[in-house]
């Protein structure tokens, strides 16, 4: 974990793969009780029987996901943080609008620009901080002479991706469904490919995709790539079967842009993710 920006207000950590955002259990560290003993730390409040410092939850990342997370230390910058999340939901609910309808013209011969949702939305430097939101990277798997072409064309315009799906608590899994259905959700994603590597690298049959998610479901990205030929590479849930990894899921939120709760300066941070870093070292997946 590695803490990228902190005053009294909000803190942005980088967190690594592994790392819950939140445990189940007292007894399993995750990031809230790191983080909270560092704010004991800075407060030099260490003795047992000391105040607990408030943290607030704004937006979370999967246990096997790494990147950006925002955290408010006041319950006015979490009451803040939290409407520009609901301003993002609010957003992406008229994207989907737009590019319904924007298809639906289409269809009718009817010479279209590129719609708002292809380009994330509001392209205005004000529109864009309006709201909070993440880009992902992502590593994905070429399985074969579909999947390739499928991110070569992503290379010069971006993908959409739309099902449904249903979440089973049981199982803690997601499942694309044909249709509406009963607990079915529509789900909605959008990427473009950044790099495909070439043959003669060990990281031959892989590409790199750039992620803007447009609703927020449970194991979305993973799911939704999975059903489209694109696995993610060290997807061991949704991955192909038969092939083991000894290393993390390749899917990192590498951007997080938002309005300061208090001062409402735009807040815009990048990383490049630990597995981008480890490019030409990484280990294949191999055979069971």
């Amino acid at each position: 974990m590695e803490i990228l920006y902190e005053d009294d207000d909000i803190i942005v950590v980088n967190k690594e793969s592994g790392l819950p955002v939140q445990a189940g259990t007292a007894s399993r560290k995750d990031l809230i009780s790191i983080l909270k003993n560092h704010l004991c730390e800075e407060k030099g409040q260490t003795a047992p029987g000391a105040e607990e410092p408030y943290l607030g939850i704004v937006h979370r990342l999967d246990q096997p996901v790494e990147g950006l997370v925002v955290f408010a230390k006041t319950p006015q910058a979490a009451s803040e943080l939290s409407r520009q999340v609901q301003a993002k939901t609010k957003r992406e609910v008229n994207l989907r609008e737009q590019g319904r309808q924007h298809r639906k013209d289409a269809k009718g011969g009817h010479r279209l620009k590129t719609p708002a949702w292809e380009n994330g939305g509001d392209a205005s430097v004000e529109g864009a901080y309006a709201d909070m939101r993440k880009v992902y990277q992502v590593v994905v798997l070429l399985k074969d002479r579909a999947s390739c072409e499928k991110v070569k064309r992503s290379e010069h315009s971006v993908t959409v991706l739309q099902n449904y799906l249903r979440r089973n608590f049981a199982g803690n899994t997601t499942q694309i469904v044909p249709g509406p259905a009963r607990d079915a959700k529509w789900s909605e994603l959008t990427f473009r490919t950044l790099k495909i590597w070439p043959s003669d690298t060990p990281w031959e049959g892989r590409a790199l995709l750039e992620i803007h998610l447009h609703t927020g479901r449970h194991h979305q990205i993973r799911v939704q790539l999975a059903g489209a030929g694109l696995p993610i590479d060290g997807d061991r849930k949704y991955g192909p079967a038969g092939l083991f990894y000894d290393y993390n899921l390749k899917l990192c939120a590498a951007s997080l842009q938002f309005r300061h709760p208090v001062t409402h300066q735009k807040m815009k941070f990048s990383i490049t993710p630990s597995f981008l870093k480890e490019d030409q070292n990484q280990p294949v997946a191999y055979n069971q």
